[in-house]
């Protein structure tokens, strides 16, 4: 299992221990192979492909129907997710749009407009069988290797998903298992069904989204083939690293002024921080998952902190924690306003930016941006 409890940065205890006042539920769910097959013999069965969202719903029923026992309130759920898991979480309002069941959502460095156009085709089911092939299961019906898959041992999938490039592996065979559009779980036009009633989106829960200055510096491969020299790499892998950050950025304001056009509720935040225990390189700065410890109170793991770096730190806590408690005015009484369907008129929290650890700031200097390298926002 990779990610989730299994990366100590990511463990909510320092901030539990801090705060005393909330219960952090850190979900476990599947994914690739084993959370998106868009296997052939599933469909055949009539059977949701997207297992990794239906893992996530089945969570939060089990934390409504539990959580009181561990003091918590079952009335009070706010669903959080970052990168992959903000596509997912963003994307949960409508897929469950009619029984959401939580209070509130957030989203960090991801939205469910930045996958619009790029999820995977449902029609198309040669991901699963050119893996099935590998662990032995190939040329079979659909019935007959989804039975065959289902008998190969987990610990062979994973050695099959986590090959070096070269020898053999997926990414070496260029699979990549995602959602699949199913107008139930996973859907091809979020921007349409925003606008389209409460049926297909629920605006009366309240989204904290946002992203950092320098997501793109951490997603491009360190072996990136083709280039040899250390001024090669930067000017060729630039336009690469900057469209994803900007992809995530100006899709979040986008949605942004959907979801105030419809009358929901949306905090966006930017974060800037660049602190050496977390940041090593100093070009990586605010990379994608940067936030992260941060807000979890794990930044000391790699090096001492600084106090500004704590101080940043509390404040990131202080205002989840103060939306979990209460989506849809808990930020605004903490100086924090929510989004407005004029957005270039909108405001937004910038964290540990030019040595402050928090200033409001407004949209337009963001939308500017988007606007020079052709995202349109308004």
């Amino acid at each position: 299992m990779i990610g989730g409890t299994n990366v100590p940065y990511q463990l909510a205890q320092p901030w539990v221990q801090r705060s005393q006042k909330h219960i952090v539920v850190q979900i476990q769910y599947r994914l690739n192979i084993f959370g998106l097959p868009n296997a052939a013999g599933l469909a055949k069965e009539g059977k949701n492909l997207n297992l990794a969202l239906l893992d996530q719903r089945l969570a939060v029923e089990w934390v409504r129907a539990n959580i009181a026992r561990f003091g918590g309130d079952p009335n009070r759920i706010t669903l959080w997710g970052e990168s992959a898991g903000a596509y997912a979480t963003d994307g949960y309002l409508f897929a469950w749009a009619r029984d959401p069941i939580v209070k509130g959502v957030i989203a960090d460095s991801g939205n469910a407009l930045a996958i619009e156009g790029s999820l995977g085709n449902a029609r198309n089911h040669s991901t699963f069988s050119i893996a099935a092939r590998h662990m032995g299961c190939g040329n079979l019906s659909p019935e007959e290797e989804l039975q065959c898959m289902r008998g190969v041992p987990e610990h062979k999938l994973k050695e099959y998903l986590q090959a070096e490039l070269g020898q053999g592996g997926a990414a070496d065979d260029g699979l990549s298992f995602s959602l699949i559009p199913d107008n139930t779980t996973a859907f091809t036009n979020y921007t349409e069904r925003i606008t389209t009633g409460s049926s297909k989106f629920p605006a009366n829960i309240p989204l904290l989204i946002g992203t950092n200055t320098n997501e793109g510096a951490a997603v491009i491969p360190y072996n990136f083939p083709g280039y040899e020299t250390a001024t090669e790499i930067p000017v060729y892998l630039k336009p690469f690293a900057n469209g994803f950050g900007l992809n995530l950025q100006c899709t979040t304001l986008k949605e942004n002024r959907l979801r105030s056009e419809a009358g929901a509720r949306t905090f966006q935040y930017l974060y800037a921080g660049n602190f050496t225990n977390v940041s090593p390189l100093p070009w990586l700065g605010a990379y994608h998952t940067a936030e992260l410890p941060l807000i979890f109170g794990t930044h000391g793991i790699e090096g001492p902190s600084t106090k500004f770096e704590r101080k940043v730190s509390e404040r990131m806590q202080d205002l989840y924690l103060r939306f979990a408690s209460d989506p849809v005015h808990g930020l605004e009484k903490d100086g924090w306003p929510a989004a407005q369907p004029q957005l270039d008129r909108s405001k937004l929290v910038n964290w540990a930016g030019n040595g402050k650890v928090e200033q409001i700031v407004g949209a337009k200097k963001l939308i500017d941006e988007c606007n020079r390298n052709g995202f349109a926002v308004l």
